[in-house]
């Protein structure tokens, strides 16, 4: 498989070739006048048009056929003469035969050689690293791709193994990829090789077997693609891939990754008659109702699972309807969140364990920008039942000191009332005993004045 370019790029040139051409031609023309040889020295031009051949231009070719013909019939005639026609005009007819049917031949390998140049230009053309190795695995054919790729140019490719060039790494046993080769014609697979330089490359190969007329290989046509870059893309997703799985399944956080792509789909087809999505949604609960059973679950991790009393995560590949409440709300808020484009939502509601009993829960959906994020739907969800717990023994305990708080209170009022009270009547007990004392002291004093002032005191009244 050989290119105009390489004809021309060999060891003699066009031009060389159209003068040693002209000369060989002339030197038989003069051979053939000027010697007494009978034999069909004209034969011999049949070599400059071959010579003429080798540069690969048609014009070449009929110019050097026309010039060989006028040649053997001008020697002819200036040889013999036309009166007698004899073995010398036979051995002529002879000569042109020959000039035409080397030429016809020249002029089919001609086409055959500018139509194997095309496929060799469209070969170049590709993107892909194209050669040919024949049965010992020899490279007679080493693209532009190829050169760019691995930095050997043709001319240091061609005649070498392609093996030991390229060091290549085969997924299997080498004998054992040419012996599918050879049974099935082809070979489809992964292989490492190196540049000039030392990289190493990922490359996908495709061999096919080319065969003579009579079937038998003799080459073999590798194509090779480039996919180091994808390869490298592809482990860097996987190892994503794991540490997101990684953190899925350990984290203690519940996750539910949900499809919210017919949810998506049942927005755009809703009909809101002009009003605003939150108030056709307020005046339409069966549509909220509607779109959680559209809200798929696909997967949920271990701490959700335990969450919700689930021995296993093909208990969830349901909707979202089956872990939400009759009565909950935080669905809309969501919904809303969702069609207006938020990348997030964060809410409080409660989710219906398996058997029955609601958790209360702290969740945050977070929707993803991407085209294909509807079906990515991350809602990451937090079990507050301690917290409620807590909440509620810090209510209860509050109360009770509240109740504390009163009954003291209403002591400290009690023994104030009471102090104020005692007071006035401390004061009164008081003074009404002073008053008993003064009353019974008044007696006393009255009873004695009488035993010691007898006649004094009973004078005084009777003379009053």
């Amino acid at each position: 498989m050989t290119t105009p370019d390489r004809v021309t790029g060999s060891s003699v040139s066009r031009a060389g070739l159209r003068f040693w051409s002209a000369i060989l031609a002339l030197a038989v023309f003069l051979i053939d006048v000027l010697t007494p040889l009978e034999g069909a020295v004209a034969v011999l031009y049949v070599v400059a048009i071959l010579l003429a051949a080798r540069t690969n231009r048609r014009n070449d070719i009929v110019v050097a056929a026309s010039g060989c013909a006028v040649l053997t019939i001008t020697a002819y005639l200036l040889s013999h003469d036309l009166q007698h026609i004899a073995s010398p005009a036979l051995r002529a007819v002879v000569s042109l035969a020959a000039i035409a049917i080397t030429t016809l031949l020249a002029l089919q390998n001609h086409a055959a050689t500018n139509r194997l140049a095309a496929q060799a230009r469209l070969l170049n053309l590709s993107h892909d690293m194209i050669f040919v190795r024949d049965r010992a695995g020899m490279i007679s054919f080493w693209n532009k791709a190829a050169e760019q790729t691995y930095g050997w140019p043709s001319d240091d490719a061609l005649g070498r193994s392609a093996d030991a060039l390229l060091r290549t790494s085969y997924p299997d046993k080498r004998e054992a990829i040419e012996r599918v080769l050879l049974e099935t014609g082809r070979w489809e697979g992964r292989v490492e090789q190196r540049t000039k330089d030392g990289a190493t490359l990922a490359v996908d190969a495709r061999w096919a077997v080319q065969h003579d007329h009579l079937g038998k290989p003799v080459g073999v046509l590798e194509t090779h693609t480039d996919v180091t870059d994808r390869v490298a893309a592809h482990s860097a997703l996987v190892q994503s891939e794991q540490r997101y799985r990684r953190m899925f399944d350990a984290s203690r956080i519940g996750v539910v990754e949900e499809d919210w792509t017919d949810v998506r789909a049942a927005l755009k087809a809703l009909d809101t008659g002009g009003a605003g999505l939150r108030d056709h949604l307020a005046r339409h609960p069966d549509i909220v109702r509607s779109a959680r059973r559209l809200a798929r679950i696909t997967d949920v991790n271990p701490a959700m699972q335990k969450m919700a009393g689930a021995d296993g995560s093909s208990a969830f590949i349901a909707n979202v309807d089956k872990l939400l409440g009759q009565n909950d709300r935080s669905f809309l808020g969501a919904l809303l969140a969702f069609a207006e484009g938020e990348p997030f939502y964060e809410g409080e509601t409660e989710i219906v364990r398996l058997d029955g009993r609601k958790v209360p829960v702290l969740f945050t959906i977070t929707f993803p920008a991407e085209p294909d994020g509807d079906r990515n739907v991350l809602a990451f969800v937090i079990d507050i039942t301690e917290r409620r717990q807590a909440q509620d023994a810090l209510l209860a305990a509050q109360a009770d000191l509240a109740h504390a708080a009163r009954v003291a209170t209403l002591g400290e009022i009690s023994a104030s009332i009471a102090h104020e009270v005692n007071q006035p009547l401390a004061a009164i007990v008081t003074s009404g005993e002073a008053g008993l004392r003064w009353l019974r002291r008044e007696r006393a004093r009255s009873e004695g004045g009488r035993d010691h002032d007898g006649p004094r005191c009973r004078s005084g009244p009777a003379s009053q």
